[in-house]
């Protein structure tokens, strides 16, 4: 993240790594280090319990910086004030407000089954469409065979709630529909940009750049502070 931000002319100006051991106290600390630096974007890369004490921490101080994520979800916001999560940003390949007719139908039947308390997010919809996936490939083959499972599903594709998706064959990754959206006072995401179609996985690709490899990116003039 270090590196695309300053492939943009971005400038990093702190990192703070806390591990899953990390009190109150720690939190603070972080919070002390973000003011002392000032920066126009924090980039929260935690998750779980930490994620948690993060927005409680943030919350706490009355920061007024937004948030970009990675790990942010529908499941953290019903637990994090309200105030101190709307108007943060996560990048995700699935929102539970999508509108798309698989998405609303799945969750019909989500909520129907488990009660209208039932939340989506991006960790449930990748286990709902992996189960769904495994189970088309062990339709078309021999069930005993881990390996023909392995290759069935490579011929397959599938109507997931963040879109159709289907296994790259050259790198056995997924093919994904990228989204970005803006948190709610309710638990959920405004989508405010999102992919036309779902985007070939590059798992290992080594640069990147914010402009794309054919241009040359333009200076930008905001700073951010990294931390997970």
């Amino acid at each position: 993240m270090a590196d695309l931000i300053r492939s943009g002319g971005g400038e990093v100006l702190g990192e703070r790594y806390l591990g899953s051991s990390a009190g109150p106290e720690d939190f603070e600390s972080l919070m002390k280090d973000i003011i002392r630096c000032r920066p126009d974007i924090i980039f929260n890369n935690f998750v779980g319990q930490s994620n948690l004490d993060f927005y409680a921490a943030y919350a706490k101080w009355n920061l007024d910086i937004v948030v970009a994520s990675l790990t942010t979800s529908e499941a953290d916001l019903h637990h994090i004030d309200a105030e101190a999560a709307q108007g943060h940003i996560t990048a995700a390949t699935y929102f539970a407000s999508q509108g798309n007719r698989t998405n609303i139908s799945v969750l019909d039947r989500y909520k129907a089954s488990r009660g209208h308390s039932a939340h989506g997010n991006m960790c449930w919809e990748a286990a709902y469409t992996q189960a769904h996936m495994v189970a088309l490939a062990m339709r078309g083959g021999n069930t005993d065979n881990i390996g023909a499972i392995r290759e069935s599903m490579l011929e397959r594709s599938f109507d997931a709630p963040q879109g159709r998706i289907s296994i790259d064959p050259t790198n056995l990754h997924c093919f994904a529909w990228p989204k970005i959206g803006i948190a709610r006072s309710d638990g959920q995401f405004d989508i405010v940009a999102e992919t036309t179609g779902s985007v070939r996985p590059d798992p290992y690709r080594i640069t990147y750049t914010i402009a794309g490899d054919e241009e040359t990116p333009s200076a930008a003039s905001r700073r951010t502070s990294s931390i997970s």
